[in-house]
């Protein structure tokens, strides 16, 4: 079921409030299943237009889920490119263990748009890590890494926020699923809050 902000989140994000789903429980619209791993930027210009990448893929060729497939050693790069119409550089990435389905799909506030696992703290989001240089860590998390502890805020996009030379084996085990998907300041967005939804990745290990 896509999740939405309820009204007692409003105080809480400033007036943020999401928007009526109108999907029946346990269904998801094509629009929000599409949006939720194509995402949203530059939408209200000619989008969407993928700014998130894994060793410069943006998943596009991994059919509707994204799917990057790599070896637990192989070394591993993420970053976010700036939006079309530029903006300040603000994002916050979220990298989320599990598949996607149309149970773990989240409404956006605000028509920011759809993503692919539940990504509002308030709401019950728990990715495995968290970077974010925007400053609403009490909505979308404070940046943290893989092991929990805190680590210092990304530079603004366009920037590789990730690497890893030694892969992330260690990290996400044979088999296992990693969703990778943002937030990111974007001019050229639909919402008037100047914000949209990443495309996602879903990062597969393999032997």
């Amino acid at each position: 079921m896509i999740r939405s902000v309820p009204t007692r989140l409003a105080a809480l994000s400033r007036g943020l409030e999401a928007r009526d789903s109108t999907c029946a429980p346990g269904k998801i619209s094509p629009i929000g299943l599409f949006e939720s791993f194509a995402g949203t930027v530059n939408d209200a210009v000619d989008g969407p237009v993928p700014v998130l990448f894994l060793n410069g893929e943006s998943g596009e060729e991994g059919g509707p889920e994204r799917l990057v497939s790599v070896s637990g050693d192989e070394p591993i790069d993420v970053s976010i490119a700036l939006p079309p119409s530029g903006g300040g550089g603000r994002f916050v990435v979220h990298a989320d263990f599990g598949r996607f389905s149309d149970r773990s799909v989240e409404r956006m506030p605000k028509g920011i748009g759809f993503t692919c696992r539940p990504f509002l703290v308030p709401l019950g989001a728990m990715p495995a890590a968290i970077w974010n240089n925007t400053t609403r860590p009490d909505l979308v998390g404070s940046s943290r890494g893989f092991d929990g502890n805190p680590i210092s805020d990304p530079s603004p996009a366009p920037t590789v926020f990730v690497s890893l030379p030694a892969g992330i084996g260690e990290t996400v085990p044979i088999g296992a699923t990693l969703i990778w998907q943002g937030i990111v300041v974007d001019p050229g967005s639909t919402s008037p809050k100047n914000a949209s939804a990443t495309n996602a990745i879903s990062l597969t290990v393999v032997e």
